[in-house]
């Protein structure tokens, strides 16, 4: 299980995204990984974005692999990032996940999204289709939508902000998932992005790639 995360800005000096990948301290095959956008056109978002990550960060770093691989104990952990972000007065999306080999587990909010290819199918599946975009996180009332999905190997994951997903095109996102070296998705994503979308990129330019081959 290999992965690589990206993060810039885009039309601004200012980054307002925030990204986070570790392993579990007390399980090394489990990773944690945490994306947040931070909402633009009002102050605080990119403080909303990394303190949005790093209380996620703590908060599963402090707990159980076990715990998290139940989408139930993602509840009570995201609502608590929910108000440690309110602190902050800023609002931002928030993709948060616990990744073994076998399986995918977590909550989201906003339109910050999670795809996953599979390999066999060759289909690609967006896994945060049915979250919310509001209340954001960093109102108190966020209200996030949980997932635990299955892997198999050979299978890819990316979470991406909508800096990415919005702009790069469909066509691009294929690709990325067929290419055999995961470590350029970012590079080959952003030469997507500005072939539509012209000289900058349009908005912050996200992205955390798995690869489970």
């Amino acid at each position: 299980m290999r992965f690589y995360s990206h993060s810039e800005p885009g039309g601004k000096p200012d980054n307002e995204d925030h990204v986070l990948v570790r392993r579990h301290p007390m399980g090394h095959d489990m990773l944690l990984c945490f994306l947040a956008d931070g909402q633009g056109g009002r102050a605080h978002g990119a403080e909303a974005a990394r303190v949005a990550c790093e209380t996620a960060m703590q908060l599963a770093q402090d707990s159980a692999p076990s715990d998290l691989l139940e989408p139930s104990y993602w509840e009570d952990l995201l609502d608590d990032v929910d108000v440690e972000v309110s602190e902050t007065e800023g609002f931002t999306t928030l993709v948060a996940a616990a990744i073994t080999r076998e399986s995918v587990t977590g909550g989201s909010c906003g339109d910050s999204k999670l795809y996953h290819f599979s390999r066999e199918s060759g289909n690609i599946e967006e896994w945060t289709s049915r979250q919310f975009r509001n209340p954001p996180v960093g109102s108190g009332e966020c209200q996030f939508t949980m997932f635990h999905q299955d892997l198999n190997v050979g299978d890819g994951l990316f979470i991406v902000s909508d800096g990415v997903w919005k702009y790069c095109g469909y066509e691009a996102l294929q690709s990325a998932f067929a290419l055999s070296d995961f470590s350029i998705v970012a590079a080959h994503l952003h030469t997507a992005t500005l072939a539509r979308a012209g000289r900058e990129l349009p908005d912050d330019f996200s992205l955390i790639a798995l690869d489970f081959r």
